[in-house]
């Protein structure tokens, strides 16, 4: 899910939470042992060219379904 992301990359949350890959993995690391179902949609909102450089704004939206480890 996390290999085609620029090392750099920041993940923002709804309520304006910044998150850094290296943290997002280690999270979802923990979360993947409890899911049953994943769902996922990434929208992309803006395209911009820059001479050999492209950058991506994307709104991605998760949905799953857990089990209660206790």
């Amino acid at each position: 899910m996390t290999a085609s992301l620029d090392p750099n990359y920041v993940a923002t949350s709804a309520k304006g939470q910044k998150m850094t890959l290296q943290q997002m993995r280690g999270q979802m690391t923990q979360i993947m042992t409890m899911l049953k179902e994943l769902k996922t949609k990434t929208v992309i909102q803006k395209l911009t060219l820059k001479g050999k450089t492209a950058t991506v704004n994307t709104k991605q939206t998760l949905t799953s379904t857990g089990t209660n480890p206790q």
